[in-house]
């Protein structure tokens, strides 16, 4: 009676070992350092899902944090693995300082998006503005990221930096109005 039982516990740490393997949302950025009133294009990209089959991703709620006080949120475009058959999913986005919140939902029937959602993916593009210099942390806090079934997919996030730097111009003009107050003194 023992071995079955110790099959059984095997057997069971082993399917919570391979149910317990994470996905990764990466931030990537287009440039690392911006200046004040450039757009940055901020890509937050998933990882390590089921590669035509489970875990897909169905759901997810997530917001991208930063230096309020240094970038502001613009506009975001939503990728499309969510809606492989082309029937939509239900997006929500929420722009407020120092974070760009984001929801959506597929329509997708489960059997198709573990069919045919890729395990690697653009979950969306967000565009953000340096409004003053400084370095800002980009990071993501994951509210849900649900599978087909409705069950938590953990998630590991790696996050990214940006630095906003004085505008070349109005650094010219600082320096050439230092210059000529100091041609004025002598």
């Amino acid at each position: 009676m023992r071995t079955p039982l110790a099959l059984w516990a095997l057997a069971a740490m082993l399917a919570s070992g391979a149910a317990a393997r994470a996905a990764t949302i990466s931030v990537q950025t287009a440039a690392p350092v911006i200046d004040v009133e450039e757009l940055l294009e901020v890509d937050l990209l998933v990882t390590g899902l089921g590669d035509g089959g489970a875990p897909s991703l169905a759901s997810y709620r997530l917001a991208l944090t930063f230096d309020g006080s240094l970038l502001a949120g613009v506009t975001v475009t939503f990728g499309s693995a969510l809606d492989v058959l082309g029937s939509g999913s239900l997006r929500g986005v929420g722009i407020d300082p120092g974070s760009v919140t984001l929801t959506e939902e597929s329509l997708d029937p489960a059997q198709d998006l573990d069919a045919l959602q890729p395990d690697a993916f653009l979950l969306a593009t967000i565009v953000l503005e340096g409004t003053a210099a400084g370095d800002s942390d980009l990071s993501v806090v994951v509210s849900s990221f649900l599978d087909t079934a409705g069950d938590p997919i953990p998630v590991e996030v790696m996050g990214s930096t940006v630095r906003v730097v004085p505008e070349p111009a109005t650094a010219v003009l600082l320096g050439l109005g230092l210059a000529a107050i100091g041609g004025r003194r002598r």
